[in-house]
């Protein structure tokens, strides 16, 4: 798992490119996933990719943005033209290098996999998925009932 981001000022014409970078990605069949982060930032965008599936599937987010970003941007952030990707280990290289050719630096790196959803970096956060999953599919109604 990946994730490919563009920091910095957001232009129309940056995000159409990392739009097609990851269209590229698709096409080319390297990709199990790829979900936007710009609708709640990366710690939304990795919930959504491991619980909003038919059996949710843990996963391990490292965050290497610089330490000039606070936590909860990294987390939270929702600058458009980022993108969480999953794919298998051996395309890996390919996924790499296709991401380098054009120019997009790599945010953050991890694994799919186990009982937690887990996302390091500046600021740390850990939820079992049985518990992650629960509140997801429960929704609103889980939390009144907690009430």
């Amino acid at each position: 798992m990946v994730w490919a981001a563009n920091r910095g000022l957001v232009r129309v014409e940056c995000v159409a490119y990392i739009f097609q970078l990851v269209v590229e990605l698709l096409l080319q069949g390297l990709l199990s996933s790829a979900h936007s982060v710009g609708s709640g930032g990366a710690a939304v965008a990795l919930a959504w990719s491991c619980l909003s599936r038919p059996k949710p599937i843990g996963a391990r987010l490292t965050l290497t943005v610089g330490a000039d970003v606070p936590g909860e941007s990294q987390l939270f952030g929702e600058t458009s033209g980022r993108f969480l990707v999953s794919f298998p280990a051996s395309n890996e290289s390919a996924v790499t290098k296709i991401i380098a050719s054009f120019g997009t630096p790599i945010s953050g790196r991890g694994v799919v996999g186990g009982k937690e959803i887990i996302l390091d970096g500046t600021a740390r956060s850990s939820v079992p998925l049985s518990s992650a999953s629960q509140i997801w599919n429960g929704g609103l109604s889980h939390v009144l009932r907690a009430a």
